[in-house]
Order: C-alpha cells, then sequence, then structure tokens
C-alpha cells in the first residue's frame, strides 16, 4: 500500500506520529468494577441510607461526575489508540484514529482536573504541591491540560512548542507530553486509580465525613 511519508505527517497531522508505534495503556474497567455506577450507587444510598448536607451533597456529585467522565474518557482514548496502533501494525496509516485518540486523552485530562479541583473544594486538602520537584504524577496531569487548553496560546511562541510539528500536546510510547511535560501511561493510570479510590468511598454518605 503506498501511503504518505511519515516525515510529512509529523509536519503536518500529528507531532512526532511516526515515532508512536506501541503503548501499554492498561484496562482500568475490571480494576475499578464501580466506575460505571458511582452515581447511581450516590443516588440509592442516599435515598435509602443517609445523605450529605448541602453543599457537600452537590461537590460530591460533581466529584462523581467529573471522575465517571473520566474513565469514560479513558476507555474510549485507549480503545482508539489501539485501532491506531493495530491499522498502523498493517501498513495503514490511521491519523484520523489518532486524533481522536488524542481528543479524548485531552478530555480525560481535564474531567481528572475538574476532580481534583472539586475534591480541594470538598476537603480543603490541596492534590498536589504546584512547586514539587520532581513534580508528582498529578501535577503533571494538570500541567498536560492547561497545555492542552491554551494551545492557542503556545503557537505564537516557538519555545512552547515542538520543533517540528502542529501539535502542543502528543502521544509517544511511553505516555503524553507536551515541549516541556511528559506523563507516563504508569503515572495516568495511577492518578485514575487514586480518585477512583475516593469515588468509592463517597459514593456512599455513611463512609465520609468531614472535618469540622
Amino acid at each position: 500500500m503506498v501511503g504518505w511519508s511519515w516525515d510529512l505527517l509529523d509536519e503536518l497531522v500529528a507531532t512526532n506520529i511516526s515515532a508512536f508505534t506501541e503503548a501499554d495503556v492498561r484496562e482500568l474497567s475490571s480494576r475499578h468494577p464501580e466506575s460505571s455506577h458511582w452515581l447511581a450507587n450516590h443516588f440509592l444510598n442516599s435515598t435509602f441510607r443517609a445523605q450529605y448536607s448541602s453543599p457537600v451533597r452537590e461537590l460530591v456529585v460533581l466529584f462523581l461526575r467529573r471522575v465517571s467522565i473520566a474513565f469514560e474518557e479513558y476507555e474510549l482514548a485507549r480503545a482508539r489508540t489501539d485501532e491506531f496502533l493495530l491499522g498502523r501494525r498493517n501498513g495503514e496509516q490511521p491519523t484520523r484514529l489518532y486524533l481522536s485518540a488524542l481528543h479524548h486523552w485531552e478530555q480525560c485530562l481535564a474531567a481528572i482536573c475538574q476532580a481534583m479541583k472539586a475534591w480541594t473544594e470538598l476537603t480543603g486538602d490541596r492534590v498536589f504541591d504546584p512547586e514539587a520537584d520532581p513534580a508528582p504524577p498529578e501535577a503533571k496531569v494538570n500541567h498536560l491540560h492547561n497545555w492542552s487548553k491554551h494551545s492557542d496560546e503556545k503557537v505564537a511562541k516557538p519555545n512552547l512548542m515542538p520543533e517540528r510539528g502542529p501539535l502542543a500536546v502528543w502521544m509517544t510510547n511511553d505516555g503524553l507530553r507536551s515541549r516541556r511535560h511528559r506523563l507516563t501511561w504508569t503515572e495516568l493510570t495511577a492518578v485514575l486509580d487514586d480518585i477512583a479510590n475516593a469515588a468509592n468511598v463517597l459514593q456512599d454518605p455513611r463512609h465520609f465525613v468531614r472535618d469540622a
């Protein structure tokens, strides 16, 4: 099959797409079987067991919604990524699948950041220290989300964009990255594991007590 030059695709379609040949992205739904039921469980628990008072109730629902979205986007991103890599192994150049996968990864990052913000409002605890060195995975998620969200501002500053390619955030074999930040697939799943564990607790008002 005659295709486009990968060098041309690097330049015009997706940063370093030519080097993206594999990704060890773990399946998470079996690790967190409640992930598709958090909101329904919260409703049933609130109806038949106990309820949060306002504004805790609203913040818990917000948190559960965002974590649920993060998991949905993760699974969509994972599926599109696998489809792209399978097509590539079969000699294809499915750039549409690459861009679709990246879209879902970006939405996953956004939902995680919104969940972390809701958690801070709910508990008063800062999820990560933005000044920590090295940066914890949660900070890397936040950095990459902001990099993606403000890509329009990065384009005007060559030192913030890759040396070649149109994307401010892109996929690599090891994970997601920008000109200045790297987030491995393992780090991303660790963050999702943490917020999923919090969601498992918050879905039942009897299991969560907010400090006075």
